[in-house]
């Protein structure tokens, strides 16, 4: 049975996938161009959700290699061109694309977090924007990257 500690992070993990869903079911048609952002590049509604499926992937890679016992991020890590590059590969994905991608990649890291032990909780490791910190960290970070967001989305 998953301990409390894992339980509280996949609590958190669900409140964000719903929460997601009813405020991006909100934006009406013409709202997914609407500028969310303007740098370090033009970001719009439709953009920042790709970033949430880009951020959700590549957490949950970074959370596995930490839960092995790697040492995360490499050193320098260039999180804007990374950036850069996600939006130009989600380019031509629809909203809804977007959305199933998110909702699918989000399951897969709430499934994850079931193999997961305290111990690898605790482990250490680099994230590109927090330096190092425990794999709970990283986990706790995809729902406050989004709460971080949504604020702007608003």
């Amino acid at each position: 049975m998953a301990s409390e500690r894992i339980l509280e992070i996949k609590r958190r993990l669900e409140r964000g996938k719903a929460r997601l869903e009813s405020l991006y079911g909100s934006v009406p048609p013409d709202g997914w161009e609407r500028t969310v952002y303007e740098k370090p590049a033009v970001w719009t509604a439709r953009d920042l959700l790709a970033h949430f499926v880009s951020v959700e992937r590549s957490m949950l890679d970074l959370a596995k290699n930490l839960a092995k016992g790697g040492k995360g991020a490499p050193e320098g890590f260039d999180y804007d061109e990374y950036n850069r590059r996600e939006q130009e590969s989600y380019r031509k994905r629809s909203p809804q694309e977007l959305m199933e991608l998110f909702v699918e990649s989000r399951n897969l890291t709430l499934k994850w977090l079931d193999g997961v032990t305290d111990e690898q909780l605790d482990r250490t490791g680099r994230h590109p924007g927090l330096g190092d910190v425990s794999l709970e960290s990283v986990l706790a970070s995809l729902h406050g990257h989004m709460l971080l967001h949504w604020k702007d989305l608003k």
